[in-house]
């Protein structure tokens, strides 16, 4: 088999072009939670969730706990769980959504975790923030009339209706990271998703609306 290096240079300009450029809103929210993960524990404990720490003035936990781990089995499993969601929905959630969607989901779980769950102590992961991911994504694929978005959203809702009802995260994430998953972040994240979501889905219609063509009278 001959190596064609113009065949290997058109593949290699559709994976950047067409793959691995559009993504970057993915490979910075990735580069982000690996590049904190090398700092170990004492970067987790300085920037974790941490309900004291936020009563002393350390405000900036509320949005920096989403992006420290527990070890690198958590980190590796939320990024994979992030690398699935862009590919079905990085194309209707891409861009600056992805990026707005983040900021919306990070500051809802610590804010929420702060107001209406007094009782959470500490908390890391960008789990929660895949749940805003996951329930906007879903609506934008609904109203783009693909199949994926109420699937997408089927298995959402059973999701967090079993891990509600039980209180505990689903048996594999358990299992892999030996830790309890609070669930209560995802089911926050997945709220803020769905006002995300509907905020794009109005945004998509009025700015629709205004560059309609005038109907004849």
């Amino acid at each position: 088999m001959n190596f064609d290096p113009k065949t290997s240079h058109r593949f290699a300009v559709v994976m950047w072009h067409g793959y691995l450029r559009p993504a970057w809103p993915l490979w910075l929210v990735l580069a982000v939670c690996i590049g904190l993960a090398f700092g170990g524990t004492p970067v987790r404990l300085d920037l974790r969730y941490d309900r004291l720490a936020v009563a002393a003035g350390q405000w900036w936990r509320l949005f920096t706990g989403n992006y420290v781990h527990l070890g690198w089995t958590h980190v590796l499993l939320d990024a994979a769980g992030l690398v699935l969601l862009w590919l079905l929905c990085g194309d209707r959630l891409g861009g600056w959504r992805w990026i707005l969607a983040t900021i919306a989901g990070s500051w809802a779980i610590g804010l929420g975790l702060w107001w209406a769950w007094p009782q959470t102590v500490w908390y890391v992961g960008i789990s929660g923030v895949a749940h805003t991911y996951w329930a906007a994504g879903a609506l934008l694929l609904i109203v783009a009339r693909r199949w994926e978005g109420g699937a997408l959203l089927v298995f959402l809702g059973g999701k967090l209706a079993w891990e509600q009802a039980r209180g505990a995260g689903l048996p594999s994430s358990v299992a892999l990271m030996h830790e309890p998953v609070l669930v209560t972040a995802h089911l926050i994240g997945a709220i803020a998703g769905v006002v995300v979501g509907m905020g794009f889905i109005l945004f998509d219609y009025y700015r629709g609306q205004r560059g309609a063509s005038p109907r004849p009278l």
